[in-house]
This record gives C-alpha cells, structure tokens and sequence, in this order.
C-alpha cells in the first residue's frame, strides 16, 4: 500500500504538438503532422486508489498511491483517403465518456472478449514437431538449419495478435 509514485506525461516529435489539461483528470497532446495534413489526439487519465493525483500541462503525478491505472485514447481527423475532416477531441471526449465508471476487472474482461472474437476466427496447423517443444529462443536459432513449421504458424498467429491489438 501507497508505494506507487509516478509522472506520467505525453510528448510528441511534431512541432505543432502541445500539451494541455482536459477537466480536472485528463491530459492532451494534440497535434498535426504538417500543415493541411491530419490533426492528432492522445488523451489520458489516470485512476488511483489512495494516494493523490494532480494533473497539470507537464503530466500527471500520482505519489504513494496502492494502485494506478493509466487509460489512453488516441484519435486523428482521418475518416478516409479523400477525407480528414473528423474532430480527434470529439473523438477522444467520446472513448473516455465510453470508460467513464469502468473499473480494470470489467475492462479486461471486454478486452479480452473482443480481441478472441477476432482471434478465435483462424486456426493454422502446419503440424510441429520435436522443436515446438523447446524456448521460443532456441527454436529461432535452429529454424535457419531446421525446419520448423509449428514456428512458422506462431509467427503467423503472433503477428495476427498485434495486428488486431493495434486496430483496437
């Protein structure tokens, strides 16, 4: 208890960015890649239990908190190729008034469902063999002198994973 201390704060290469405060609880970088080009933003509260949390346009500061989870939404004004016209506050706004109330138990539980929903929708054997057995690491370096199918069909799934994790 009270042994989580942290500054957590946003930043950006684009020159346009700035940081700003949202509310009481929230913190902004906003932005836009180039000039005419798509505008940008990242959005972020932090919920703790016990301790304090202050926010202000350096970051938010949790100190000797039990515990401390960090909620992120990002949004651009791309709506399509031809179109870049979307309101990335608007947007921003609209995902954290959607986790508003939500605590991390029910959040993992929609994340997790939505992300099998996805996941669970392809199955590749390529069958395995005595390699699948052993560390990911030593796989890795026998697959340049020994077939490995099983890896391959790993490599696969994993980067379907990241695929579906980054479009959430």
């Amino acid at each position: 208890p009270g042994q989580i201390s942290l500054i957590a704060r946003l930043d950006s290469p684009h020159t346009s960015a700035g940081v700003v405060t949202r509310g009481t609880d929230q913190l902004a970088l906003t932005g836009q890649v180039e000039e005419g080009g798509v505008r940008f933003e990242a959005r972020l509260c932090v919920r703790a239990q016990g301790g304090r949390v202050s926010v202000t346009d350096n970051g938010i500061s949790v100190e000797n908190a039990d515990s401390a989870m960090l909620l992120l939404a990002g949004a651009t004004s791309f709506r399509d190729f031809t179109d870049i016209t979307a309101d990335p506050t608007a947007r921003c706004e609209e995902t954290m008034k959607r986790l508003a109330g939500r605590d991390y138990d029910s959040l993992l539980a929609s994340h997790v469902a939505d992300h099998q929903r996805l996941f669970r929708r392809v199955h590749l054997d390529l069958g395995s063999g005595e390699a699948s057995r052993l560390p990911t690491d030593q796989r890795l370096v026998r697959f340049k002198s020994a077939p490995d199918p099983a890896l391959a069909a790993l490599f696969f799934q994993f980067g379907r994973y990241l695929l579906i994790a980054s479009s959430r």
